[in-house]
């Protein structure tokens, strides 16, 4: 398949986007910009609302779902599952979220504004962390876990208090939630207000693989690959479509969905219309035919390109775990990169990993606790010798952040 049009005014005002976004994310975002220098007091109020925040905004009300922001996919409106995000969905059942239908959340987060000395989320309970924002910075990096466990029809209250740093401000404050949390309302004082942050994204972004792209290896989905290089380029309408044990043809049984399935079923638009794309080869596929894998991989792009017409579209090759390079990952890298030599669109580039030019992303056999002394992979592959640590996760979002831009850099 040949694009003949190299060039597309809405593509190049895309890349426009891109770049203008990523500068500004290079002078500050949350992973460079530290703690919030005046940090809230976290208080954990239980199951009962603190008197006093009477002025409340909820997501299953009109004012709610005007004022909180959600990004990391598409939010659940109603019900049981009200403020819940799906980033994916990767198969015909199961999935994290509770729906049963295959609906998997990797991270989220949701912004407003508030004219507050005190604010205070309700919270779906989740054994799972909160982390909160405040002018984009992070209070802490352990997050917050509700009182009790499991979710229940019961929520919770977790409060912001500022009086003791700064008190009354206007502040805008950011939830990030993981896997089944839901942060699904906010109440302020009676004299107090929340509005709407600043205007949606002028750009949506969607990576889309297996469990990297999840975040697993973390202690915080949030600090997945995939949420560190949305952050570096600025991007705050982003979504992980992360599945464990898939790729372009691997599958973790039967009824998972494979990469180029859950394009064709509409992944890449559960947090909008994609302005970029980007795509992996999957560690998954290391032991999968050479020809396979280019054939569904290439199949992917096709179906990408006529669903999304003005995307750019990233296309990373085979992150190599503590395998060296392998000679398997290299020739799976190999394939995914004859697929986008095959498909030959004039915006969508082959981003390489195991097979870089300039040295390999990820090199040697060791890993966390066993190292090998032969390359980083001591340092940023997991003790289970396949996933990222938290460090190998920040130092692979960053690079690939570079790497995109650097890949479209001729345009």
């Amino acid at each position: 398949m040949t694009d003949t049009q190299t060039f597309s005014s809405s593509k190049s005002a895309r890349l426009m986007t891109l770049r203008r976004k990523a500068a500004a994310a290079e002078m500050a975002n949350p992973r460079k910009s530290g703690l919030a220098a005046s940090p809230p007091a976290i208080v954990i109020e239980g199951t009962t609302l603190p008197a006093g925040q009477t002025s409340g905004y909820l997501l299953n009300t009109a004012a709610g779902q005007a004022v909180l922001r959600s990004y990391g996919g598409s939010p659940y409106l109603a019900g049981s599952l009200i403020g819940r995000v799906k980033s994916a969905v990767i198969g015909t059942s199961g999935g994290n979220i509770g729906a049963g239908d295959g609906s998997q959340a990797s991270f989220s987060r949701r912004y407003f504004l508030a004219d507050a000395a005190k604010v205070t989320l309700r919270l779906k309970r989740s054994a799972l962390p909160y982390r909160f924002l405040v002018d984009n910075r992070y209070v802490d990096l352990a997050g917050t876990v509700t009182t009790a466990a499991s979710p229940t029809s019961t929520d919770e209250y977790v409060s912001l208090d500022f009086s003791s740093a700064g008190g009354r401000a206007l502040r805008e404050i950011g939830v990030e939630a993981q896997g089944d949390n839901s942060a699904w309302g906010v109440y302020v004082g009676a004299t107090e207000t929340v509005r709407e942050p600043a205007a949606a994204d002028d750009l949506v972004s969607c990576l889309l693989g297996d469990s990297y792209v999840h975040g697993t290896g973390t202690t915080a989905l949030g600090d997945g690959f995939g949420a560190v290089m949305a952050d570096w380029l600025g991007i705050r309408a982003h979504s992980n479509s992360g599945s464990g044990g898939t790729g372009w043809v691997s599958n973790a049984g039967g009824g998972v969905y494979t990469f180029d399935q859950r394009i064709e079923n509409g992944d890449l638009e559960l947090a909008g219309m994609p302005g970029l794309i980007v795509l992996m080869g999957s560690y998954n596929d290391r032991n999968q035919l050479a020809e396979t894998i280019t054939s569904h991989a290439l199949a992917g792009l096709v179906a990408a390109r006529t669903r999304y017409p003005d995307a750019l579209i990233a296309v990373l090759g085979v992150f190599p775990a503590s395998s060296g390079p392998s000679a398997a990952i290299i020739a799976a890298e190999n394939a995914v990169a004859a697929a986008v030599t095959q498909f030959g669109d004039a915006w969508t580039r082959f981003i390489p990993i195991s097979t870089r030019a300039s040295g390999n992303l990820i090199t040697g056999t060791g890993r966390s606790g066993t190292a090998s002394g032969t390359g980083n992979s001591d340092l940023y592959t997991g003790i289970d010798q396949v996933h990222p640590t938290p460090a190998g996760h920040a130092f692979i979002g960053r690079f690939v952040a570079q790497a995109i831009l650097s890949a479209f850099s001729a345009d």
